[in-house]
Formats: structure tokens, C-alpha cells, sequence
């Protein structure tokens, strides 16, 4: 995914297959909307945008994936999504 797939997606607005978080601090939220996204057509979860649409990236360390990981093991059967870091200015991620 690079910057003009994120600008689409995101001037396009939340649906039932996109949706923002504006940090991985709502990781548990996100988990259960993976859930339900798994149990229709899939879709993406886009952490470093506001619900607004304002993409604002955050840090990311390992850890954070780490964190990301440990919530979604709770999903069963087991989910395994792509979760990839974009580069949105200098020290700052979307995921």
C-alpha cells in the first residue's frame, strides 16, 4: 500500500469494509471489527486516521505490532491479516 492508495481509500470515507482508527490504543475495538469484517467480506482497518478522515499517522515500534498481534490471537478461528507500515512524514506511521 503506498500514499495514493491510503489518499483514495481514505477520501472515500468509512464502509462497511474500511474503517479508521485514530491509534492502535483502540486495538481491542479494531479486533472486533476484524471479526465481524472476517465473517462478511473482509475489509481494512487503517490506524494513524481519524474518523473524520484526517490521516495523521502515529509512532510505531515493534512493540505496537506485538500489541496488534496479541489482540487479534484472541480472534478464533485465528486471523492472520496483512498489516503493513506506511510512511506518513518523518517519524510517523499508518498502519
Amino acid at each position: 500500500m503506498n500514499t495514493d492508495t491510503i489518499t483514495n481509500l481514505v477520501a472515500k470515507g468509512e464502509s462497511e469494509m474500511v474503517e479508521f482508527k485514530k491509534s492502535t490504543k483502540t486495538r481491542r475495538e479494531a479486533a472486533q471489527t476484524i471479526c465481524a469484517m472476517l465473517n462478511d467480506k473482509g475489509g481494512q482497518i487503517l490506524f494513524g486516521v481519524t474518523p473524520e478522515g484526517k490521516v495523521i499517522g502515529q509512532q510505531v515500534a515493534d512493540k505496537t505490532i506485538e500489541d496488534i498481534s496479541a489482540e487479534l490471537a484472541k480472534i478464533a478461528p485465528q486471523a492472520f491479516p496483512e498489516v503493513e507500515r506506511v510512511p506518513i512524514g518523518e517519524k510517523r506511521r499508518l498502519l
